[in-house]
This record gives C-alpha cells, sequence and structure tokens, in this order.
C-alpha cells in the first residue's frame, strides 16, 4: 500500500502480527492485519522470517549416531543468512500500511516464528497469506505454514486470501456449546466490531420431524445468543442458525448459499501423531476447502 494510514493517540495495548515474504499472497496479509489493527486501535507487527536453510548440520561420527548433533554454522552461510536479514529489515520500512508499526526479521521455520512472536505479543490475531490454493498432497501430508502455526501457538490465525476494500461486513461464525466458543465468539466480536454476523450451529437431529427437535433448535438458539451477548458481541446484528449434519460439509455450504467476507471456525485441537494426520481437524478442512473466502481459526488458549 502506498498510503500510510495514522492510528489513533492513545496508547497500543494490543496487537495484531502479520508475516511477510514480500509476495503478492503476503502484501494481501499486511494490508488487512493494517485494517484490523486501524479496527481495534492496535499496534501492527510485521515479521519477516528468514529460513534457516543455510544451517549445514554436522556428519555424526559412528559413536554420536544416538546423540542429537548440533547444525554447524558455516562462515558463508552465516554472511548470507546476515545479508537475507539486512536486506529483509530494509524491504520491511516500505510495507508498513500504518504509522504505528514494529517491524521484526526472525530466523527459523515461519510457523513456529510467527507464533511465537504473536504470543510473546499477546496479539489478538497472527494474519498470513497464501500464494494459490493447495494441493491435495500438500494438504495431506504437509499442512499449510496457517495450520502450524495454530499447533504451535494459541494466538488466533486468520488466513487472508482476498483483496481488502475495507473492514470486514459479513462474518460467518461457526459455534458449538463448548468453552472455546466463547473466545472464538469474543475474537469475532473484537477484530469485527461492525460487521454482520451469521451464527451457525450444527446439530444432530432428536429423530423424526417434530416438537423435540423444534425445542432442541429453539434451545440451542437461545444458549448462542446467551454466549454472543455476554462477550460483547452486538446480538442486533446476529442471526443464529441451528442446522442438522456436521460441521465438515455443512460450513462450505453456509459459505456458497451466505457469501461472507470472512468465516470464524474453532481453530485445531491438541491432537498429534497419526490420527492428528488422518482425522484433521473443522478448522484444517475449512482452512483448504474453503478456497475463496478468509478463514480465521481460534484455538484453545494454552
Amino acid at each position: 500500500m502506498s498510503r500510510k494510514f495514522v492510528a489513533g493517540k492513545r496508547r497500543h495495548r494490543r496487537s495484531i502480527t502479520v508475516g511477510t515474504d514480500f509476495t503478492t499472497g503476503s502484501g494481501i496479509a499486511v494490508e488487512r492485519a493494517g485494517q484490523l489493527a486501524l479496527a481495534t486501535n492496535s499496534r501492527l507487527q510485521i515479521v519477516h522470517v528468514v529460513s534457516q536453510s543455510t544451517m549445514t548440520p554436522a556428519i555424526p561420527l559412528p559413536s554420536q549416531w544416538t546423540t542429537n548433533v548440533e547444525p554447524v554454522r558455516r562462515p558463508d552461510a552465516v554472511r548470507a543468512l546476515r545479508a537475507a536479514v539486512e536486506l529483509a529489515s530494509r524491504h520491511l520500512g516500505a510495507e508498513s500500511p500504518i504509522a504505528a508499526t514494529s517491524n521484526l526479521v526472525r530466523v527459523g521455520a515461519p510457523h513456529a516464528a510467527l507464533a511465537r512472536c504473536a504470543g510473546i505479543r499477546q496479539s489478538l490475531a497472527l494474519v498470513i497469506g497464501v500464494h494459490r490454493p493447495l494441493s491435495p498432497g500438500e494438504s495431506f501430508f504437509l499442512g499449510s505454514t496457517a495450520e502450524r502455526a495454530l499447533r504451535d501457538g494459541s494466538t488466533p490465525v486468520l488466513l487472508a486470501r482476498t483483496r481488502v476494500t475495507g473492514p470486514y461486513r459479513h462474518a460467518l461464525v461457526a459455534l458449538d456449546l463448548g468453552e472455546l466458543s466463547l473466545r472464538v465468539a469474543r475474537t469475532a466480536a473484537t477484530l469485527m466490531p461492525d460487521a454482520e454476523y451469521d451464527i451457525v450451529h450444527f446439530a444432530e437431529p432428536l429423530g423424526l420431524r417434530g416438537r423435540g427437535n423444534k425445542l432442541q433448535r429453539e434451545n440451542a438458539a437461545a444458549k448462542i445468543l446467551t454466549l454472543c451477548a455476554s462477550v460483547g458481541m452486538e446480538t442486533s446484528r446476529a442471526r443464529v442458525h441451528v442446522l442438522p449434519g456436521s460441521p465438515r460439509g455443512g460450513i462450505l455450504a453456509e459459505v456458497r448459499a451466505r457469501m461472507p467476507d470472512v468465516v470464524v471456525v474453532i481453530g485445531t485441537h491438541a491432537r498429534r501423531g497419526l490420527a492428528r494426520m488422518l482425522l484433521g481437524s473443522v478448522a484444517d478442512y475449512v482452512i483448504h476447502a474453503a478456497w475463496n473466502v478468509d478463514v480465521l481459526a481460534v484455538p484453545p488458549e494454552n
């Protein structure tokens, strides 16, 4: 962005963190993060992560094969790393979309470094751009930086895909009746204070159509509205839809039907290993399947 916006004069106690690699996708993320910072009167933190690919691991001796060996820093690799950091630092100054911005360059794995920077500042959100839709192989075996950042930290992660034309005006918020939904609703209300909210909740029908199912839907809707009001969401702009079925397919159907600016979902839960790879989570699924809309995933707090 060529125009820089000046944030309010109040002291910034909150922050929005965004990762950049100076591509078109990350440029969209920086613009969106700047808009969120202005909407929440937060400080913007732009982070560029220099890969450690220039670090060459040592070759262990036979007696060391069962031990962990620290990587060796070659002099030429260190010089290249320093040059990359200095170049990134110069580029960052030109990317700042608002005046209240801090620029950081870190070295390491992008998902871990971004999650750490956002966690240290207790950011309201970590914004990440995307280059293109991931292929099924990448999605299944590798995951994305957004997914990995969700697993490494407790900061809500926004995957920014769409061009910024202003604040979010229409949010699709998926809630259940668990404790984490409080944090999901609070995050949506904080980051999108002026939006219209379509809140969807999915529940298995009790059986045949009748009074039981109608009462179930009414009770669930009342509980969700109470939950939203308790975290400061403007409920006059919230419409609750209690729908049959599972969240995975249901959220995508609602995205197609309602065409929101952003989808807010419960983030990755603490699963690991093969079960984590095979089962995934609703957030993982929506991040990859809802490829034409921004997705905000809110994980549990550590």
